[in-house]
């Protein structure tokens, strides 16, 4: 009995620590806009889309092509969120967001 407590404790302590994130593989495509908030260098908050037209920074991306740095252009993206933090005085935690796909509209 002793070995079947120690076995089923072991197996579910391995089990229990592969989790997978599900929220770096998760993405979501949407209609919005991509601003240009100012040099990073500079306090600024760099380039994000927002899905609002009150400029509201909602998803900070790490990388835009050239075709698309155009503040203000509308877009339909598909974005994944990633492991890196973006930094801010907000309510809450903010990360940045890889542009998987982009469509201008």
């Amino acid at each position: 009995m002793k070995y079947i407590v120690i076995g089923l404790t072991v197996l579910w302590v391995l089990f229990g620590s592969c989790t997978k994130d599900k929220e770096k593989t998760a993405t979501f495509c949407t209609d919005g806009f991509i601003y240009w908030g100012g040099d990073p260098a500079v306090d600024g908050s760099g380039w994000y889309f927002s899905t609002r037209t009150n400029r509201a920074l909602e998803y900070p991306l790490l990388e835009i092509a050239d075709s698309l740095q155009t503040d203000s252009l509308p877009v339909h993206l598909c974005l994944q969120k990633s492991r890196e933090k973006y930094y801010c005085f907000c309510p809450q935690d903010l990360y940045y967001y890889t542009i998987i796909s982009a469509v201008k509209n």
